[in-house]
């Protein structure tokens, strides 16, 4: 009998499935696109039953092409999108659609969680953070505000992979570091602060216990074994938000090691060993999946995912490897031709430019995206702020690009005055 460890990510495109064996190498994979809806400008929805049934097929398929049994799958891991909000009743039923981390509605809510946390000084002390549109607890004010009869029904606050973590083990719980990431946690003590709770009245019994990324938090049901092909009583472990548990993977797990991540977002991200912050919340600071260990990040909220966006509206014929290539060879910091979103969360650093309209003779008009490669030119200010946590030699560890591979990660090297990997 093999021995293996099934991975899940619910991450914003697709539920995803990845078995590896104990020396790490991958087995097999499998992902299920995931639908996303924006019902209002500036919104971002997810069904998170989608999750549910997109990580099932994704597992089913995943443990076919490995030609795995149930019984091979020693532990279960989960991993995700940071941030979005599933409400959930008392019957533990999903109340309205997950309310996601690039969502922009709260901007009102954020302003009255620093007013009443006595100002932004205090809540980035707390917690670690400012108020920022994509976090939860902003998400949950807004609920109340809007719907509230959705929020008279709310009985649990769960994050993405949580959600999913409930369908396989019929157990609410959360990981530390993307507990962390909700504007609810007090950071130097890696839980629930209930000065925030309390300011913001919000329930403290709505919120699920906590644990470090190891950690056993439930075992796979019948039910969830029926729908995945997993063998009941399999162990799941807490896991960690998307950005923590790829920092693990490229070995980000201790001070001096850098890590740049390309997904949807762009991140920058270094580990503490002590729960530090930047005064003025210009960086995240969050707990890591590594048990004692925390983290600065830094974030444009449109990175990889901008490149996607300029291939579909005005280069849909070219290739993404061509895209990126012809826009490695500009010098690094040129200017590019489109301006930047407002999607940056360090929004302390820089005032983002407005949208402007661009047109191409056969394609409707539509606002414009980042550049190409969007992770260039002020998004990165962040790299600025946390060269100090870096080693004697500077070294950054890039786990690679979600779009434009190399040729993204030889722009971006440049960028950083970095030496891309051979």
């Amino acid at each position: 009998m093999r021995r293996l460890f099934l991975g899940i990510d619910v991450s914003t495109t697709g539920a995803k499935a990845l078995l590896i064996d104990e020396k790490g190498a991958v087995v097999a994979s499998a992902t299920t696109p995931l639908a996303l809806s924006t019902p209002k400008p500036l919104w971002s929805e997810q069904d998170p039953r989608e999750w549910w049934s997109g990580t099932t097929a994704s597992i089913r398929r995943a443990l076919a092409e490995a030609g795995a049994g149930a019984a091979d799958v020693a532990t279960v891991g989960l991993t995700g999108q940071m941030h979005g909000l599933v409400l959930l009743d008392g019957a533990r039923e999903v109340l309205r659609p997950a309310i996601l981390w690039n969502d922009q509605r709260t901007g009102a809510q954020c302003d009255a969680i620093r007013e009443r946390m006595g100002g932004r000084a205090r809540l980035v002390k707390e917690t670690g953070n400012d108020a920022l549109t994509g976090f939860t607890a902003p998400k949950i004010l807004w609920v109340r505000e809007h719907e509230p009869a959705v929020y008279a029904k709310a009985r649990l606050v769960l994050l993405p992979k949580d959600y999913v973590r409930l369908r396989l083990t019929d157990v609410a719980a959360m990981d530390k570091a993307d507990g962390s990431g909700t504007l609810l946690f007090d950071l130097g003590r890696r839980g629930w602060s209930q000065e925030v709770l309390d300011k913001l009245e919000i329930p403290a019994e709505w919120l699920p216990p906590t644990y470090e990324g190891p950690e056993v938090t439930g075992r796979v049901t019948a039910s969830a074994a029926a729908a995945t092909g997993l063998r009941e009583g399999t162990p799941v472990v807490a896991g960690g938000g998307d950005q923590a548990a790829g920092a693990v993977g490229a070995g980000a797990v201790r001070p001096g090691v850098v890590a740049l991540t390309l997904g949807t977002s762009g991140v920058v991200f270094v580990t503490t060993d002590k729960p530090l912050v930047e005064p003025e919340g210009r960086l995240h600071a969050f707990c890591h999946a590594v048990p004692g260990k925390w983290h600065f990040m830094g974030v444009t909220l449109s990175a990889a995912g901008s490149l996607q966006w300029y291939h579909d509206t005005l280069a849909g014929t070219e290739s993404f490897d061509a895209l990126v290539d012809e826009a490695g060879q500009a010098p690094a910091g040129r200017r590019p031709r489109v301006p930047a979103l407002p999607l940056r969360r360090a929004h302390a650093l820089s005032r983002p430019a407005g949208p402007r309209v661009l047109r191409r003779p056969d394609r409707p008009a539509s606002p414009g995206p980042p550049d190409p490669l969007g992770a260039r030119g002020r998004g990165f200010q962040h790299a600025r702020l946390l060269r100090p946590a870096e080693d004697g030699r500077g070294r950054r560890r890039p786990p690679g690009a979600r779009r434009g591979g190399r040729g993204q990660e030889r722009a971006l090297a440049a960028h950083l005055r970095q030496r891309p990997r051979r």
